[in-house]
């Protein structure tokens, strides 16, 4: 008599919690990948298949998700188009470097400064901002843009999943040319 009971408060608690957990997970969140409003509407601009059978992720990290392939001239996206474009060039030359250090204002980055700590380390790391192979073009993301005092921070999105998205801050020059101020290779 006594195995029966203890076999029916096992059995009904277990139950219990069953019906507990049901009753409860409508109220859950059900939005666990943090998308915006527009993108749940209107699609992440993913492939409905993949052939390659790889498992389709979202960086959570990547709000804007904004994919820039040919950015327009005399504009912030411009400036950091040329500084990847720069920077994945296969040689290593003062041609790439002058492209590189143009999109800076000479004003607040010195030449040599550039030369010595952000050349070097923007053409070792350049893939990691680079949608696919970095022979094939640019092509970056915008996870973020923040507008202040007449800056543009931008962070650009890591494929690296253990670094964070780096900021690139630009603003206008006296000429009306945008440019760096503020750089993290």
């Amino acid at each position: 008599m006594r195995q029966g009971f203890l076999r029916k408060l096992v059995l009904g608690g277990g139950l219990a919690a069953m019906l507990l957990a049901l009753a409860l997970a409508p109220a859950c969140e059900n939005n666990r990948t943090k998308l915006t409003e527009e993108q749940s509407e209107g699609g992440l601009g993913l492939p409905t298949t993949s052939s390659s059978r790889k498992k389709i992720t979202i960086d959570p990290r990547c709000e804007l998700n904004e994919e820039i392939v040919e950015a327009k001239e005399n504009t912030p996206e411009w400036v950091i188009y040329q500084l990847l474009d720069a920077a994945r060039a296969p040689e290593d030359n003062e041609e790439n470097f002058q492209k590189f250090y143009a999109q800076f204002d000479s004003e607040t980055q010195a030449e040599s400064w550039v030369r010595q700590q952000f050349w070097p380390r923007a053409r070792k790391h350049v893939a990691k901002y680079l949608q696919g192979d970095p022979s094939q073009g640019v092509v970056y993301k915008i996870c973020d843009r923040r507008e202040e005092n007449g800056k543009v921070k931008i962070f650009i999105q890591s494929t690296d999943p253990t670094k964070s998205n780096p900021p690139i801050a630009v603003k206008k020059d006296d000429g009306g040319k945008w440019k760096v101020v503020f750089y993290t290779p």
